[in-house]
């Protein structure tokens, strides 16, 4: 079987997954979405007023995650009914699959994140119920951790787009299995670019290339 062959088995094996999980879902997923965003944007409006607290905060951060997840949830799910009846082309799918990375995945990280503090504050409240939790550094270094998450994303969409076409693991040839690829990994923030960087290092200690001859010349390039 020749490289083309390989390709359009691929494609549509990609095609059929995405249709899998967003076209023959989306009757089910657009519902579901509005009723998430509408009872987050309530429970988001009803801890606003003592957002300046711990606890309403956290709350306050877990109904934007889940905003932030239900609304790349029904965009994904309108824009596969868009595709597969044959209003747009597939392809429109495949680069709206970035718009979901950057928001909706994002939010279900985030989420994590808010629901392991709010645990742990909990927890040691129960716990000692005496000791004062600084409140503040507390708030500050939930954001750091979620800013952190956010440029692991980008970090992540630049790594496989980017190198992916210069890795051998990737099929670079092959557009719907880069997204798809891209898709999978980006659940683990920094996964991918953690994954690519070693992948680059086994290349060049496999060819022995140095790596400052390599960094001299994307540097050059740039």
């Amino acid at each position: 079987m020749n490289q083309s062959n390989v390709q359009v088995v691929s494609d549509h094996s990609v095609f059929l997954i995405f249709k899998g999980a967003f076209f023959y879902l989306a009757p089910v997923t657009i519902p579901l979405s509005v009723i998430v965003i509408i009872q987050n944007i309530v429970i988001f409006t009803n801890y606003y007023k003592d957002r300046n607290k711990l606890i309403p905060s956290l709350f306050m951060g877990i109904a934007l995650s889940d905003i932030l997840r239900a609304q790349g949830e029904l965009v994904l799910s309108v824009i596969s009914i868009l595709v597969y009846t044959g209003f747009v082309e597939v392809t429109f799918l495949y680069k709206s699959l970035i718009y979901y990375m950057f928001t909706a995945l994002p939010g279900v990280n985030w989420s994590k994140v808010f629901n392991l503090v709010m645990t742990v504050s909990l927890t040691i409240k129960v716990v000692n119920p005496f000791y004062r939790l600084n409140s503040e550094r507390l708030k500050s270094l939930t954001t750091c951790l979620c800013i952190v998450i956010v440029m692991l994303h980008v970090s992540d969409a630049i790594m496989v787009i980017v190198e992916g076409p210069h890795l051998a693991v990737i099929d670079a040839h092959n557009v719907a299995y880069l997204y798809f690829y891209l898709l999978c990994g980006f659940i683990i923030p920094g996964g991918i670019t953690a994954a690519t960087l070693f992948c680059m290092l086994m290349v060049l200690g496999g060819r022995g290339v140095p790596i400052n001859i390599l960094m001299t010349r994307r540097v050059a390039r740039l």
